[in-house]
Order: structure tokens, then sequence, then C-alpha cells
């Protein structure tokens, strides 16, 4: 899990950096994005046994309007993600970040029956703090009152 967690966090401040300091555009980063990940998912598609697949011979057997659905708000959802990376500040993305943890937990509570203990309220209080040191400059950490 920890090692998880690093690999995350290091994807995350390279992708970052790449975008901040890249000169192509977001559709360009994306698509040479996407080159790395096709292969990939091509190898983990033929690895899987699917008897449909072999039927039919197509990978988006059973794909409804809900499934569609589902892959446009991702990949709009990933658009927003990249044009915030690249065009928003620092504080806009931590408020972003803090109102989306806040927003999903509430959510859950309402859609799933998720109750909210004081443990979870401790986790999502460090997770924002954190968002909020990682956006700071040195002498914002340093001017911190103790």
């Amino acid at each position: 899990t920890v090692a998880a967690c690093v690999c995350s966090s290091v994807a995350s401040v390279y992708l970052e950096k790449i975008l901040i300091e890249s000169k192509p555009s977001i559709w360009v980063r994306n698509a040479q994005l996407c080159l790395f990940t096709i292969p990939i998912a091509a190898v983990g598609t033929q690895m899987v046994k699917d008897d449909y697949l072999k039927e039919e011979g197509t990978p988006i057997h059973g794909f409804t309007f809900a499934v569609w659905a589902s892959i446009v708000t991702n990949a709009a959802g990933g658009m927003i993600v990249a044009v915030v990376m690249k065009f928003a500040g620092n504080i806009l993305r931590n408020f972003a970040q803090a109102c989306a943890i806040v927003v999903g937990g509430i959510g859950s509570c309402l859609l799933f029956d998720f109750v909210i203990t004081s443990r979870f309220v401790g986790g999502v209080g460090l997770v924002i703090l954190s968002i909020f040191i990682y956006g700071s400059k040195v002498e914002q950490l340093i001017a911190w009152p103790a």
C-alpha cells in the first residue's frame, strides 16, 4: 500500500511538472500519453480469457448507453483535470481538491449510506492539510504560526 502511494505521488508530481513546463498543447500531450497506454491495455485484454471476445471478435460487446456515458464522463473529467493542472494556480487547485474530497464524502453518505467517523474526518483533514502544504512555498511554511 505504501509503495502504491509513493508511486502515485511521484507520478502526480511528474505529470504536473510535465504539464506546466511543456510547450505542446494539452491535446498533443494526451495523445502522447495515450500511445503508452494502448499497448498495455491491448496486452491486458489478450491475457484475459473472454468467451465473448472470441465469439464476436469485438472488445466492446455489451456496451450500453450507460457504459458509453461513463466513458465520455471520464474522458471529459480527464481533460478538465489537465486544463486545471495546466492553467490554474496552486491556490485554486488546492481549494478544488479540498472541495472534491468534501463533496465526495457527502455524496458517499447520501448515495451509499456511508457513515462519517472521526477517523474519516481526521484522514480527510490530513489529506487537505497535505494538499495545502504541497502547494505552499518554503517561505509560507516557515512563516506558519507554530
